[in-house]
């Protein structure tokens, strides 16, 4: 009612009114015309680097609000208020189909360094792309790395000091540092860590061939980001 009373009209204003314009009588305002600027913008711009920025920006969108759930489950574990392992699940679930839904359209949605390499070996992607894919999403993931530590950097700083006091370190699991990676308890060694994240790449990977399989009669494509969204919460529990 807002748009209506703003534009004296009956009419919708553009925007996300867009998708209900087959499910209301009134008309939907229309979009202006693409200006021939833009479309020369659009034009001269290189496909491989439309393809590396949804990339990396795919990336930054799961990677982000993923491990920001983890800096305030890590730091508040003592009041679930703040954070929990729910939350953390929740974050990657809808980061990822939020990432496909965003970006997807333009590169491919891999976000991910093993599911680039699995297109390139069993589903023809080519292999002069697997590199610079790689590293625009190690750098999404970086940048994303890079906004926490500068939100939350009093904050870990603080806790940082008090594991040290307490002759912890900060490189552990449930540690200042594990907000950025996964590290293997006291008892545990790395090989154990490499065996969960090999078995739950694994399983997510299976997920993804699912959910991506045109004759599966269980998956539309509108609910495949989400399927593959939740397919990554379950690597959550391995925190």
């Amino acid at each position: 009612m807002a748009n209506l009373e703003r534009l004296h009209t009956h009419d919708l204003e553009l925007g996300a009114t867009e998708a209900i314009q087959k499910h209301y009588s009134r008309h939907v305002v229309e979009a202006r015309p693409v200006s021939q600027r833009k479309l020369d913008f659009e034009h001269s711009r290189p496909r491989w680097l439309r393809e590396m920025m949804a990339e990396a920006t795919g990336v930054f969108f799961y990677v982000f609000p993923g491990i920001a759930a983890v800096t305030t489950f890590t730091l508040n574990k003592e009041d679930a208020g703040f954070g929990s392992l729910l939350q953390v699940g929740f974050a990657f679930a809808f980061g990822i189909a939020f990432a496909i839904i965003t970006c997807a359209s333009t590169s491919g949605g891999h976000f991910n360094p093993a599911i680039t390499i699995c297109f390139a070996t069993w589903q023809g992607f080519p292999w002069k792309k697997v590199p610079y894919y790689i590293f625009a999403q190690v750098f999404g993931a970086f940048m994303a790395g890079l906004l926490l530590m500068g939100m939350y950097w009093e904050q870990l700083s603080v806790y940082a000091e008090a594991t040290r006091a307490a002759g912890d370190g900060v490189v552990f699991n449930g540690g200042p540092a594990s907000v950025l990676c996964a590290f293997p308890n006291a008892n545990q060694s790395l090989g154990y860590l490499f065996l969960i994240e090999f078995f739950v790449d694994s399983y997510i990977g299976i997920v993804i061939w699912s959910a991506l399989d045109p004759a599966n009669p269980f998956i539309a494509p509108s609910s495949a980001p989400f399927v593959i969204g939740l397919g990554k919460s379950l690597h959550i529990p391995n925190l």
